[in-house]
């Protein structure tokens, strides 16, 4: 399993060549962060990660968008609710909806934080 990243120091270069499902002699080299919004947003930290590559392919993404949940944020049981939606939207309803939203790579939410009241 791949490990979920808690802060903004977790998304490497190691992290997105696993999430990216990269294989052989490519991998992702950096990654710079660049945050999105405010600071101080009540749904997390959200960054637009671009990524250089060893050797660049097609159809590897040059950036992405991450949206972390803020450590004080994981313990708040609405906001894990609408994480969960969140990520059950990318996964399962918006391939099916015709409608053009952002490609879906990786999502996931840590179980022991999911079983908090």
């Amino acid at each position: 399993m791949i490990p979920i990243p808690s802060t903004s120091k977790d998304l490497t270069p190691q992290w997105f060549t696993s999430i990216l499902k990269l294989k052989g002699i490519n991998h992702v080299t950096s990654v710079n962060l660049q945050p999105l919004g405010e600071a101080d947003s009540v749904s997390g930290d959200i960054y637009r990660v671009r990524l250089t590559y060893s050797n660049k392919i097609l159809h590897n993404p040059e950036s992405v968008v991450i949206k972390l949940p803020r450590q004080r944020n994981q313990r708040t049981s609405m906001l894990l609710d609408a994480y969960r939606v969140e990520v059950s939207f990318y996964r399962t309803i918006a391939p099916t909806i015709g409608v053009r939203v952002p490609k879906h790579i990786y999502s996931d939410i840590d179980p022991r934080q999911a079983t908090m009241s």
